[in-house]
């Protein structure tokens, strides 16, 4: 009993001498001045710590420092690349005798990081090891093996807290763009065990989320896992929940990102998103699938055309830092004014090629199956699409899309389109397209053509005008044709109209950018009125009518040239005529 009395007795003398020493003669603000000059000697950095470190032994080992900042680079313009107000530690002393690490706690508040790049100087520059330096190889066993160390898999932490740290990104003297992780907060954290772990994270005028999952790490097969990962919040003025797991393979270098439950706006869906960093370069895969998406309303498209103002191409070139597979479906998708279902969508890239493999949809009672790619490997984008529609109910696309009701029945189009440059303002004069369109069993809303000439026969020969009150529609039986965009001007010069009673053919333009019509058809009765408010035969039968359409997409005018109507019925009776004297001739020719 009396050695251990004696022991007892020793050992309490040792730590009180050892806390008399600590606290009367040991200053650690001499290591913090070692470690001001080991940092420039190092680095070429100015570390500065404002306030005297303070400390306390029981009942942890616990250091505070205030007022921390690292600056950036010599050469680098910018504010500090670090800066802490406050920093609090603290470490378990006995598990320190038996070689293990025990955080009781960890807290850092109002911190500021500025990564800026200059050229080829960056905030990193003389921080991390130069990838093209030899000793690169060695610096990754050595992190190697720092990850098995036996005392880093004992790791214990009791608690991790993080407030108010701001994160400025800045390329090349641009606007910086900033993330705030308001909160961060891990608790009873140890290798094997899952522990529970939150955060909020904003991004100005952007997006505001919060999320809470249990983390567990498990050293031995390098592994970082998220179950039970709930995601709340707004991205983009667009409410967001998702509920998933998440588990980070450190041996393979992939991730796995399995979205059980995905509510988005007033849309519900679930997916898989996984990552493969073993190569140089990332890939990407995803699979998601959604009810209903709406990509952009009528009111969000015109504030859109409004806002147009962008006066440089944008900056595609991140596409060609990840390669990507993407597999979409939608069952309801709103597209500007246009509404598609079960719409699918298979979508590549290989560093900067975006290939759309396959996109198809119903729509109007039709369907869409396209197929392009987009070029972001130069500086002005290269993009081409070719599609194929049939089966459309082109009344209720036109209203749809246009607010017009030029054309009704069933249509089939063939589009291949290509342009440069994806500039709102010159997406219009850049694309250029060419195609053919076969529309059947519809009509030409806004004009009954028989009606018009009915009417100016009747203007002719002084009679009394038909009746008015007609439909205002030309019915036809099938209406083909092929055209040309180039320049926002869209050509067509091979329009066939074929009806009962009718045929037309027709060039002419649309400008897209103006809004404007210009076209000429040419129109003949084909022998009869009859059906249509007419006699049996009719005098005008075959004669070829001009009918020019102009105004806007919305409001179109039609007018029917009754000069050279008249002109081509004068013809009419002068042919008669002569015809008439020529037989009268003949007649008395052959009695003489």
């Amino acid at each position: 009993m009396k050695i251990i009395k004696w022991l007892l007795l020793g050992l309490f003398s040792v730590v009180l001498l050892l806390t008399l020493y600590l606290t009367f003669w040991f200053d650690l603000n001499d290591i913090k001045q070692q470690l001001i000059n080991k940092v420039a000697a190092q680095t070429g950095r100015t570390l500065q710590i404002q306030q005297d470190i303070g400390w306390s032994l029981y009942p942890d080992l616990a250091l505070e420092l205030k007022e921390i900042s690292l600056s950036q680079p010599e050469g680098l313009p910018g504010p500090a690349m670090l800066k802490v107000a406050e920093a609090q530690a603290a470490v378990a002393l006995w598990p320190l005798l038996d070689k293990q690490i025990q955080l009781k706690k960890l807290k850092l508040h109002q911190v500021d990081i500025f990564i800026t790049e200059q050229g080829k100087l960056n905030s990193w520059s003389g921080l991390t090891q130069d990838p093209d330096n030899p000793t690169a190889a060695s610096t990754e066993k050595s992190a190697e093996k720092s990850a098995e160390n036996p005392m880093l898999q004992q790791l214990q932490l009791d608690e991790l807290e993080l407030s108010q740290v701001q994160l400025s990104l800045q390329q090349n003297g641009k606007k910086p763009q900033q993330f705030s992780l308001q909160q961060f907060s891990l608790q009873q954290f140890q290798p094997g065990k899952a522990a529970p772990v939150s955060f909020h994270l904003t991004v100005p005028d952007q997006l505001d989320l919060k999320a809470e999952a249990m983390l567990l790490w498990q050293p031995q097969s390098k592994t970082l896992q998220l179950d039970k990962f709930q995601l709340k919040g707004d991205v983009a003025a667009a409410t967001l929940q998702l509920q998933s797991t998440l588990q980070l393979d450190n041996n393979s270098q992939q991730l796995q990102w399995q979205l059980n439950e995905l509510k988005i706006a007033d849309s519900k869906g679930s997916g898989s998103v996984s990552l493969n960093y073993a190569g140089k370069v990332p890939a990407v895969q995803a699979e998601l699938s959604l009810d209903q998406w709406q990509l952009q309303n009528a009111e969000q498209a015109a504030d859109a055309k409004s806002n147009n103002s962008a006066t440089q191409q944008p900056d595609l070139s991140f596409f060609s830092q990840f390669a990507m597979q993407l597999k979409l479906e939608i069952q309801q998708l709103q597209l500007a004014r246009l509404a598609l279902s079960n719409s699918q969508l298979q979508l590549q890239n290989q560093q900067g090629l975006l290939s759309l493999k396959q996109a198809s949809a119903e729509l109007y009672q039709g369907n869409i199956n396209a197929s392009g790619f987009l070029d972001a490997r130069q500086p002005l984008a290269a993009y081409q699409l070719d599609a194929k529609l049939a089966g459309l109910d082109m009344l209720a696309l036109l209203k749809a899309a246009a607010d017009m009701e030029l054309l009704s029945g069933t249509a089939a189009l063939q589009l291949k389109a290509q342009g440069q440059g994806l500039l709102p303002d010159d997406f219009k004069t850049a694309l250029s397209a060419k195609g053919n369109f076969n529309i059947t069993d519809g009509a030409i809303n806004g004009i009954n053509i028989p009606a018009q000439i009915r009417s100016a026969r009747a203007a002719l020969k002084n009679e009394t005008a038909p009746d008015g009150n007609e439909a205002k529609k030309t019915d036809f039986s099938s209406l083909t044709g092929s055209f040309i965009l180039s320049k926002a001007v869209l050509e067509n010069h091979d329009l066939q109209l074929a009806a009962p009673l009718l045929r037309l053919s027709g060039s002419g333009n649309a400008n897209l950018s103006t809004e404007q019509l210009d076209y000429q058809l040419k129109t003949a009765l084909v022998n009869t009125l009859k059906g249509q408010g007419g006699k049996s035969k009719d005098e005008l039968a075959n004669i070829e009518i001009p009918l020019r359409i102009s105004g806007t997409f919305a409001k179109p005018k039609y007018q029917l040239d009754t000069k050279a109507l008249f002109e081509q019925h004068l013809k009419q009776k002068v042919d008669a005529q002569k015809d008439k004297l020529k037989n009268k001739l003949l007649e008395k020719l052959g009695g003489g």
